[in-house]
């Protein structure tokens, strides 16, 4: 009953119009203050919530993709991925998906890529006669890859919340996102020819090459990143910080870097950082209200007990994923629904790696899902074009991302072999 009134406190301070922090943290708090909980206790849960380690390595990834955006990295990768894809049928668009699993491996954010690559690559493919639509739509659809192919700022904050291990997690990202990049290129193939769009020049070897150098300090955040992590020279957090520095580096070398721009940017990512940060301290409350009331326990049993097939468990837990990634902010989804649901998850003999992937895609999917779809918002400006028509240009993509879905529901070798055989 204290539950159920949690979270109709909290959907209605939602239409009200609060703040997610707000709406989660002030009726968990008071649940947990009338279900015998001291105020000085619940005070320390609060700030308990975000004393790790872990939580630090989300706030440099962050300060990172503003850095690299600010800093040209976006031009100097898409021309390399033109350079190496383009001149292949909807060569453009392969070079927009490879643009993106590389910009993935730096940014971790799924509308950092629609912003920081978007334009440009929704520019050079209109030049070339690629649809609008078709253009704003793969944009959007390989934008997904981001917070999956690692480092990811969700999967960070998955981790803190499900205690999973944030290297486990990167690699479990790789195999999905490959796959998922794979099944958007199939689906760039037919729609290229359907569109007789028109293919680009082989660039020279020397072309070729002179934009692998151009690209290659920007490259070198991935290795940075994931050399320092699986070599085992630095942590996660201690590898984002790691990056920070190196991408200002880049910057002053480019001679981009400007103290009053730098200075915005910082207070920029200082502000992103609190308001998630908030987010995360009283999710902390609402979990602590779940354990309390013993809801996942209780949950999955019920589950279990009513329906015994585990597909359409399976099935029941996608669509409700599906349905808060439209409406939820992301890092605010992954906070509220881990504790309910992996306990199901786990009881139906999935790893809490598969499990993390299953929500953080589904999460990532639900931005590009119409009508209320983050991305499609951010697409929508970027491309200069109609919620309607960038809906238009959205939907042939989902079928490739659902086929996605599916693999990482049904498939845990996909997300479990990776972390399994360099980690055990």
């Amino acid at each position: 009953m204290l539950l159920a009134l949690v979270f109709i406190a909290f959907i209605l301070l939602m239409f009200a119009g609060c703040p997610i922090a707000i709406a989660l943290g002030v009726p968990s708090a008071v649940a947990l203050y009338v279900g015998g909980m001291p105020l000085p206790m619940i005070a320390s849960k609060l700030v308990a919530t975000l004393d790790s380690f872990t939580t630090m390595a989300a706030m440099f990834f962050i300060l990172a993709g503003a850095l690299m955006n600010e800093y040209g990295v976006s031009e100097n990768l898409f021309d390399f991925a033109e350079k190496t894809v383009g001149h292949r049928r909807g060569g453009l668009a392969h070079a927009n998906i490879l643009a993106s699993v590389i910009f993935a491996g730096m940014s971790g954010a799924a509308l950092a890529d629609a912003a920081g690559l978007g334009a440009i690559e929704i520019r050079e493919m209109s030049k070339r006669r690629y649809s609008r639509e078709i253009s704003v739509g793969i944009t959007g659809a390989s934008s997904i890859i981001g917070p999956i192919i690692p480092p990811s700022v969700p999967m960070v904050f998955y981790a803190v919340v499900a205690g999973s291990s944030v290297g486990k997690l990167f690699l479990a990202g790789i195999m999905p996102g490959l796959i998922c990049a794979l099944a958007l290129a199939v689906t760039v193939v037919i729609l290229a020819k359907r569109e007789n769009v028109e293919m680009l020049e082989r660039p020279t070897f020397r072309q070729w090459l002179s934009s692998l150098l151009h690209a290659a300090p920007s490259l070198m955040t991935i290795v940075i990143l994931l050399g320092g992590i699986y070599g085992g020279f630095c942590t996660p957090t201690e590898a984002a910080t790691i990056a920070v520095i190196y991408t200002i580096l880049l910057g002053v070398i480019n001679k981009k870097f400007h103290w009053k721009r730098f200075v915005a940017i910082l207070f920029e990512s200082m502000r992103t950082t609190v308001r998630v940060m908030f987010i995360v301290a009283c999710a902390g409350l609402f979990g602590q209200v779940i354990i309390r009331t013993q809801l996942a326990n209780k949950l999955a049993a019920a589950l279990l007990a009513t329906i015994s097939s585990k597909v359409v468990i399976l099935l029941l837990i996608n669509l409700l994923l599906l349905i808060l990634g439209c409406f939820l902010e992301q890092i605010a989804a992954i906070l509220v629904v881990t504790p309910i649901i992996l306990p199901i998850m786990t009881a139906l003999g999935m790893s809490d790696i598969q499990a993390g992937m299953l929500i953080i895609f589904n999460l990532m999917v639900g931005l590009l899902t119409p009508p209320f779809g983050l991305v499609l918002f951010t697409l929508a400006d970027v491309g200069e074009l109609s919620m309607k028509r960038t809906i238009k240009g959205v939907a042939p993509f989902l079928i490739p991302l659902f086929a996605t879905l599916a693999i990482i529901t049904f498939v845990p070798a996909v997300s479990d072999f990776l972390p399994n055989l360099f980690l055990g």
